[in-house]
């Protein structure tokens, strides 16, 4: 009798996958349509229209776009944007009309663990709207959030325990061009920036974020026109920067209205001048920590009034002040001020040696002692230099001051009062 030949499980022929051979090549077949053919499929005017859907419904408020392209490696690209106002504010009046919006995120770099992003804007037409519930920014902001009330902000606790943004693997790169913002508040328009030039650029492997802007203050029935150039570097690591502002043509009188809506109706009644000049500002951190502030600034017309100067009338025909400030670590006491850092830690800084040159022309001021002394000046307290115990000795801590100031006053009038009484009235050009 024949012994049957011996089977080994090695040699159990494979049971074929077909449906993995057809998942691969389906794969192998979709993947590439799918890249070839989405930049393609966003310029369909369906898809257009339910992304504008989609965000609509987000936001809250009505939303066109004009054009909609996209690109693996040029990233998406829209032109025409534009949101309405909320419902409760002026509906003629577009909230946000953008010309063209650029943004892209280089994947190579995302794949290597890096961001790359850039975002470019150009005819930005933003308008804010104060209303008595709040801003039309606002209201998008709480419907987009789904939030009934403001949110609240971290405590100083969370901020401390926050843990830090790792910005050596971002890089970025915003620009803004041809852009206009109107600010109206209860319908009355109080600011208008036209001409608005921004630009954000952060490198990889640095901490530091540049910042340059550059703004035509337009005119308005009582203000006349003016320009801003701001130029700043920010560390937030090392928590040092610099900025640089220069300006002609500032009216004090722009930033009335933001005044008045923090202020009681007396405390600015005069609040007038033209500015013209720059400053710089620059933060050092480590062993040779301290702020520095130089510059050069010239007043013209500077008339202010009101209970924040109490019984006090200031008229300047031309002013110009040259500070040159120095502020560094010290022990809290009449002339230190406390920096927040972050969190809940402050540090005090007070005033090093320093000089203000100042040249004045035509000084008027008139000082009412009746509205002094109805008003209230504290005296001997405590609380004015915040040294317990010891009482604040006004020349004292004047003398103590290490400041040098060189003035010069031509044509200058000090006028002493009681009400209606005048008590001293003298003009003199003094240094």
């Amino acid at each position: 009798m024949q012994t049957p030949p011996t089977v080994s499980l090695l040699d159990t022929p494979k049971r074929r996958r077909p449906w993995l051979r057809r998942l691969a090549l389906g794969t192998f077949v979709l993947v590439p349509i799918v890249l070839l053919t989405t930049p393609y499929a966003v310029r369909v005017s369906f898809v257009r229209e339910r992304i504008a859907q989609n965000l609509s419904e987000k936001l809250g408020v009505a939303t066109s776009i004009g054009d909609l392209a996209f690109g693996w490696r040029t990233g998406i690209a829209a032109t025409s944007v534009r949101l309405a106002n909320p419902s409760g504010f002026d509906a003629a009046r577009p909230m946000m009309e953008c010309d063209e919006l650029r943004a892209s995120v280089s994947l190579r770099e995302l794949a290597s663990g890096r961001a790359d992003v850039q975002v470019h804007m150009r005819g930005l037409r933003l308008s804010i709207e104060q209303g008595v519930d709040g801003s039309n920014l606002d209201q998008l902001r709480r419907v987009a959030t789904g939030q009934a009330q403001p949110a609240e902000r971290p405590s100083a606790t969370e901020h401390a325990h926050a843990s830090p943004t790792d910005l050596a693997a971002v890089q970025l790169a915003l620009s803004l061009a041809d852009a206009a913002i109107e600010i109206r508040r209860q319908g009355e328009l109080v600011e208008s920036v036209t001409g608005l030039q921004c630009s954000v650029r952060k490198e990889f492997d640095r901490d530091s974020v540049a910042c340059t802007l550059d703004a035509v203050l337009a005119a308005l029935p009582d203000r006349p026109a003016g320009n801003v150039h701001l130029q700043c570097e920010a560390n937030a690591v090392q928590r040092a920067g610099s900025l640089a502002f220069r300006t002609s043509g500032l009216d004090l009188g722009r930033f009335r209205p933001l005044l008045t809506s923090v202020l009681a109706p007396t405390d600015l009644t005069q609040c007038r001048g033209t500015v013209a000049g720059e400053f710089t500002l620059r933060a050092t951190e480590g062993a040779d920590r301290k702020v520095q502030l130089n510059g050069a600034l010239t007043v013209a017309s500077l008339h202010l009034a009101g209970d924040l100067l109490p019984g006090l009338d200031l008229q300047v025909q031309q002013a110009t002040l040259r500070p040159s400030l120095e502020m560094a670590p010290a022990q809290s006491g009449a002339w230190s001020i406390a920096v927040p850092l972050g969190g809940a830690e402050t540090i005090a800084l007070g005033l090093s040696p320093s000089s203000v040159a100042a040249e004045v022309t035509g000084l008027h001021l008139q000082c009412d002692l009746a509205r002094i002394q109805r008003r209230g000046v504290p005296a001997n307290t405590e609380a004015a230099n915040g040294r317990s115990g010891e009482p604040w000795n006004p020349p004292q801590a004047l003398r103590d001051l290490p400041l040098r100031l060189d003035a010069s006053l031509q044509d200058a009038q000090i006028e002493i009062r009681r009400g209606a009484t005048v008590i001293e009235s003298d003009r003199k050009s003094t240094r």
